[in-house]
């Protein structure tokens, strides 16, 4: 189906990509989208969780309490309940390669596997009668390539850097910058992350299974991890200015939640592109740099 051909009788709703580094408030603006019934937003499309795990594993794994954990907004359903599984795990037509090992993709370049992935998850949405809602965390320097081949609406969503990697690292597990450590070691056929991964040191690896990556990225995290903000510094900014020269409405999380007059901007941007969202309870934690390996990072 084409999307909207003046030459058809189906006009279907334009789907909307959200895309933010992880710890931006991206769930928060996710649960807005789900929140209204005309939406079928999907959380994280390109997650790894999505290749092979089973449902009922992946709704143990993540319960609906686990969001107070995650400083996330309450919610009354799981993650992933947009999705449909397949019996033997995973979403159909979802390879392991999405989630980190194509996070650069040229607009011009193309994957078939990952459009129909894409296209699948619009017609779901599309045959329930709803508006495409899609999340990524893991998607910036994908952002050209998404929207060239989808007609869509495209939301960037942006933090301080700061603030958004000491929220990584409030995490003990060391999840965040071990999934940036993976997405600049196994990206260094692009030309501006192979820069970054040689300027510190990022090996390449690539394993067969999800787990053997994690392993190795998260020793690798783990042992250097006082040196890792400028690897995940000049990522953000890098694929930040990327992502917004594809995007329709950039938000800035921090002046959403602090100035009243860039937040009635945002909603009549947001309204401007057919969104209606109430931003009134956004309310981002602001951080200060409180060790002098934090005041380094700034310095840097």
């Amino acid at each position: 189906i084409k999307m909207n051909d003046p030459g058809s009788a189906l006009e279907l709703p334009l789907p909307v990509f959200v895309h933010a580094m992880w710890r931006t408030g991206s769930t928060y603006i996710w649960h807005k989208f789900r929140s209204q019934k005309i939406n079928r937003a999907f959380m994280e499309p390109l997650h790894e969780y999505l290749f092979d795990m089973q449902e009922q594993a992946l709704r143990d794994f993540l319960p609906i309490s686990i969001a107070r954990t995650m400083r996330h907004p309450d919610i009354d359903r799981y993650y992933f309940a947009e999705y449909v599984f397949s019996s033997g795990g995973g979403l159909s037509h979802f390879e392991k390669y999405f989630s980190y090992q194509r996070y650069c993709l040229d607009p011009d370049t193309p994957d078939p596997h990952l459009e129909i992935y894409i296209l699948s998850l619009l017609q779901l949405a599309w045959h329930n009668r709803q508006r495409p809602v899609l999340q990524f965390n893991r998607a910036l320097l994908r952002a050209g390539w998404l929207a060239k081949r989808f007609n869509s609406r495209t939301i960037l969503l942006i933090r301080s850097p700061f603030e958004t990697w000491k929220s990584c690292l409030s995490f003990e597990n060391l999840y965040f910058p071990t999934v940036i450590s993976t997405i600049v070691g196994q990206n260094i056929e692009c030309p501006v992350v192979r820069e970054i991964a040689r300027r510190h040191d990022v090996p390449c690896y690539i394993a067969d299974r999800f787990a053997d990556e994690y392993q190795f990225y998260h020793e690798f995290a783990k042992s250097s991890l006082d040196r890792l903000y400028s690897v995940f510094y000049e990522l953000c900014i890098m694929s930040n200015i990327y992502a917004a020269r594809w995007a329709d409405i950039v938000i800035d999380i921090n002046e959403v939640s602090a100035n009243l007059v860039a937040r009635a901007f945002v909603t009549r941007e947001l309204r401007r592109n057919g969104i209606d969202l109430s931003l009134d309870d956004c309310a981002v934690p602001t951080y200060t740099a409180s060790t002098a390996a934090e005041k380094r990072w700034l310095s840097s």
